[in-house]
């Protein structure tokens, strides 16, 4: 497998792991995993992962209580 596929293969694999963390109730575990995927995703290019990981970051903004940063990240994943 080529090194950029094996990178989005991993990309895909922490945004994953964010949804588990985020579905068991492990934000602060969810988060770390969407940015580790953030940061792949960034450095392929790859728009659509971006977007995903950048909305679910948001999501954790906003269960956390901070809308301000919520809505920053929502309008950033757009």
């Amino acid at each position: 497998m080529a090194p950029a596929a094996q990178l989005r293969d991993l990309a895909w694999a922490y945004e994953v792991t964010g949804e588990t963390r985020w579905y068991c109730g492990n934000l602060p575990g969810a988060a770390e995993a969407y940015a580790e995927a953030l940061a792949l995703f960034e450095e392929l290019g790859m728009r659509e992962g971006i977007m995903l990981a950048t909305h679910h970051l948001a999501q954790i903004e906003r269960r956390h209580g901070r809308p301000g940063a919520a809505a920053a990240g929502y309008l950033a994943s757009l």
